[in-house]
């Protein structure tokens, strides 16, 4: 059976679910942290119920994953790390807006290594 595109997006929502499961939460922290690990949860059973020629997904694969894993930039991570979304809605719009900041983050990085020229001050 041939991977799905959305496998490695999963995969690495699952790995940062489960090592904040397991992360011992500071003070106060503790239900922001529960409602973080909960909305990753929610966000895999998002993505999992999609189909696999999602658009989004495509994108997601195109911009954002490299030799099989799932490796966000710097934007794009930041994004994922505050999510808290707690509806199946929340979660499809989150989706949407972290397609546009991976393909930021992707121009950035061509940007940097001279793929595409700097960007022109406004």
């Amino acid at each position: 059976m041939a991977p799905h595109a959305r496998d490695p997006f999963i995969a690495y929502l699952l790995v940062h679910a489960t090592m904040l499961r397991g992360h011992p939460a500071v003070a106060g922290a503790a239900a922001l942290l529960a409602e973080h690990v909960n909305a990753l949860g929610l966000l895999v059973d998002v993505v999992r119920d999609l189909p696999e020629d999602d658009e989004r997904l495509l994108m997601l694969v195109t911009l954002a994953v490299r030799h099989g894993q799932f490796a966000p930039g710097p934007a794009t991570d930041h994004a994922l790390t505050q999510f808290a979304g707690a509806s199946r809605a929340v979660c499809d719009t989150f989706l949407t807006t972290l397609v546009q900041v991976a393909r930021d983050d992707a121009l950035g990085r061509a940007r940097a290594h001279g793929v595409l020229p700097p960007k022109r001050p406004c």
